[in-house]
């Protein structure tokens, strides 16, 4: 549908199809309620394009959340769109993650080293200090190990057309 030259019909089959799958994604058993006793984890991803995360507890997702880029924030380095995903998901979910320690799930590697070396501009500052205060663990996952399907990433290949 995103393709030069196609044509962008959106009949019943199509609009059917992506209620069922709005509904699958969020309803149980897929969803489930939080349980405030117990940790949470965020696992986060960004692309060229979009940031997402998923919040998770005992590997069942709780809540999903994705936001596209704006043209400045798409020519950010890598490293940075990873770190505003984080960041992102941690404010959107703060009212389920308190102050209970949480943690955070990213392929980016360098991420993980991120409170221990100086910073050089505001921006990456100002994520600090937010991630200091949530009581926040970055742990650096590989892409094998990815338990969130990389959906940002595979837009070209299955043309995608919506975020959900």
């Amino acid at each position: 549908m995103l393709k030069k030259g196609v044509s962008q019909e959106w009949d019943e089959p199509c609009h059917q199809a992506f209620r069922e799958l709005k509904s699958k994604l969020s309803s149980p058993p897929v969803l489930k309620f939080p349980e405030f006793d117990k940790p949470f984890e965020v696992h986060t991803d960004a692309s060229d394009f979009a940031i997402g995360g998923v919040l998770m507890q005992d590997g069942r997702p709780i809540a999903y959340e994705s936001k596209k880029l704006d043209g400045c924030q798409r020519r950010w380095p890598t490293h940075e769109k990873e770190l505003f995903a984080v960041v992102h998901c941690l404010k959107t979910w703060q009212h389920y993650l308190g102050l209970h320690k949480t943690k955070v799930y990213t392929d980016n590697v360098s991420l993980k080293y991120f409170g221990t070396h100086v910073q050089v501009s505001a921006k990456p500052l100002r994520w600090h200090n937010i991630l200091a205060l949530m009581k926040v663990d970055l742990i650096h996952k590989t892409d094998h190990d990815n338990m969130v399907w990389d959906v940002l990433r595979e837009r070209e290949k299955f043309q995608v057309a919506y975020i959900i």
